[in-house]
């Protein structure tokens, strides 16, 4: 009557620890030290980092806005 709970529960545990894993791995917005930033500053306007994308507009960039960025300078320090 224990063996079934013990295994149950020990391939729930190793399930969740592999998905753990897999998403360190690849998921570039799942990161483990903080310290660098918002993972959405890593990604260029027109690379996409999804399996699948369902929206297939590319990005277009607006002059208006880029010229406001290069006046107004980085935030960053």
């Amino acid at each position: 009557m224990l063996v079934p709970l013990v295994s149950i529960i020990s391939t729930a545990c190793l399930g969740c620890c592999s998905f753990m894993v897999y998403a360190l791995a690849t998921k570039p917005d799942v990161r483990v030290v903080k310290s660098r930033g918002p993972a959405f500053e890593d990604v260029g306007p027109l690379e996409t980092r999804k399996l699948i994308n369902l929206n297939k507009e590319k990005y277009q960039f607006f002059p208006e806005i880029q010229a406001l960025r290069k006046e107004i300078g980085s935030y960053k320090s």
